[in-house]
């Protein structure tokens, strides 16, 4: 669903990017370590092309969404 979203895909063609490459290039700047999954050739080298920064405006929207969609533990949250 989060590939498909609206605001994501007006920020992925605003930077010329997939939204892969947009959801991994804001984990970065946001210090987090990124292991993105494929298990396509191509899909893993276009997932390396994260050259590009994101503008802090960009980021503070991003950094608002929020569709309850975990995909894992919480590391902040471990005991």
């Amino acid at each position: 669903r989060r590939m498909h979203d609206p605001a994501l895909l007006a920020i992925a063609a605003k930077y010329r990017a997939t939204p892969a490459q947009v959801l991994i290039r804001w984990g970065l700047q946001r210090g987090f370590v990124s292991i993105p999954k494929s298990t396509k050739a191509a899909r893993i080298e276009e997932n390396r092309g994260v050259d590009f920064e994101i503008r802090e405006d960009d980021m503070r929207a991003m950094s608002g969404w929020n569709a309850n969609m975990v995909t894992g533990w919480d590391p902040t949250k471990s005991a």
